[in-house]
């Protein structure tokens, strides 16, 4: 009996399987690589469209600081005041202010520095492969009034699509991949 021909086979049989195992290391790894690229510029996205209305909120309460600054004290001195700390920016806040940091305007202005950054870190949505760029600020709810909402959210969901070694074996050309990004400021 020839043991040659079955060593052939055994080894044809292996090296498939090796091929098979090291394709499926390659599309996870890359899954795993284009999902975290995904994350990182959804997040940075989401940091520059409110790091837009950090900007309106300090100018606001610097404006706020100014004014009171200005304006004599009605107290004599040595007594306490109502005025907030010189660098507790939220305390200088009124509901008008909160009010106009969720304004038509900032939110355009967010919305459009942080579809800004995604577009220049890979997710621009006039790319094909990049399905759906979604900004949503402020969040469900928030009203300039509501004392139980102390944070300020601007959300970047990106829905984008690769191509990986074996979706053509499981019946696809894409694989889509989903990405969130959250930056929060407090408010209140």
């Amino acid at each position: 009996m020839n043991r040659r021909g079955q060593v052939l086979i055994v080894v044809a049989i292996l090296i498939s399987v090796t091929l098979l195992l090291l394709a499926v290391a390659v599309d996870a790894g890359r899954l795993y690589i284009e999902r975290a690229r995904m994350r990182r510029a959804a997040q940075a996205a989401a940091d520059a469209g409110i790091s837009v209305v950090a900007d309106r909120m300090v100018t606001q309460a610097v404006a706020r600081q100014t004014v009171m600054a200005g304006t004599p004290s009605p107290t004599p001195p040595g007594t306490s005041t109502p005025t907030p700390q010189l660098n507790d920016v939220i305390a200088w806040l009124t509901d008008e202010d909160r009010a106009t940091l969720v304004s038509d305007s900032v939110v355009v202005d967010a919305e459009a520095a942080a579809r800004d950054y995604a577009a220049r870190n890979g997710l621009d949505p006039a790319d094909p492969d990049t399905l759906n760029l979604e900004v949503t600020y402020p969040q469900d709810g928030y009203t300039p009034e509501n004392i139980a909402i102390r944070n300020l959210r601007l959300l970047v969901s990106v829905r984008r699509r690769t191509t990986v070694l074996l979706a053509g074996l499981l019946g696809e050309a894409f694989v889509d991949l989903d990405a969130d990004g959250l930056s929060e400021i407090p408010q209140r």
